[in-house]
């Protein structure tokens, strides 16, 4: 795939002839600019959980994984009050297990699937009157998938890309099955339409913490790194880039070889 790129990158020095010398212009399609990534950030993972530990805590929280480094995020839990008795609801070990990339209009789209062993969402008495942790529904997460548009962009001298949506799929099956006293089971059933709320809004909460973390400045360095050995073409000369447009179906970058005065 490297010698793909490079080469895409000798024929834009070619065609660029006719353009003043210090300068040319690379397009490449977004669809093998999805193929390139696919081996770039092969092996990246996304694991969410926040449900909390007692004093020695050894579960992992949440991360992303990416070949050249991973980081930690917190989700915080949805709480709500049921009779004056405060629950919350928490994320647990929910873990990716494939990932791909594909080209859509304009953007690239990440399409990260999980495991649906749950339950993957569970609730925790927080104070007041509950008969047990085990009387409140559990709720498992059908299929859920995550799917990440993003766009190339220029960033601080670097190739990088910017998040522009995050949309967590999938459906929520609350289950009180579990709770079966004379007690518990009831408690389940009145308070399994907050619960099936609490789910959404972790959900939702969960898509805005994941675009804001990969649109930090340390994820858009880390994506960068990525895709910064793709941009180094060895006996040909330096490429040094100032610039990305993107349409529809191709990203531009504007370069130059063995140059001077442009933003590497």
């Amino acid at each position: 795939m490297r010698t793909i790129f490079a080469g895409l990158v000798l024929c834009a020095a070619v065609l660029g002839a006719s353009k003043p010398a210090s300068a040319a212009e690379l397009k490449i399609s977004l669809a093998e600019l999805a193929r390139i990534l696919n081996v770039t950030l092969a092996g990246t993972k996304v694991r969410a959980h926040n449900v909390p530990g007692g004093l020695i805590n050894l579960t992992p929280g949440s991360s992303v994984t990416l070949p050249s480094g991973s980081f930690n995020f917190d989700i915080p839990g949805k709480t709500f009050t049921a009779s004056g008795t405060t629950i919350a609801y928490y994320v647990n070990d929910l873990n990716s297990k494939s990932f791909k990339v594909t080209a859509v209009p304009s953007a690239l789209r990440f399409t990260l699937e999980f495991d649906d062993l749950g339950p993957e969402l569970v609730g925790r008495c927080i104070s007041g009157l509950c008969p047990s942790d085990s009387a409140l529904p559990e709720i498992q997460w059908n299929k859920p998938v995550l799917s990440i548009d993003l766009t190339p962009v220029w960033i601080s001298g670097n190739l990088s890309l910017d998040i522009k949506r995050v949309d967590f799929g999938g459906s929520f099956t609350p289950d009180c099955d579990v709770a079966t006293g004379f007690l518990s089971g009831p408690f389940c059933r009145f308070v399994l339409p907050q619960a099936r709320t609490a789910a959404g809004k972790l959900k939702t909460e969960l898509s805005a913490v994941l675009k804001d973390k990969f649109n930090a400045p340390d994820m858009q360095e880390k994506l960068a790194t990525g895709l910064r050995s793709f941009l180094k073409f060895g006996p040909v000369g330096e490429a040094r880039f100032s610039k990305v447009a993107v349409d529809a179906d191709n990203v531009t970058l504007t370069f130059c070889l063995a140059c001077q005065g442009a933003t590497q």
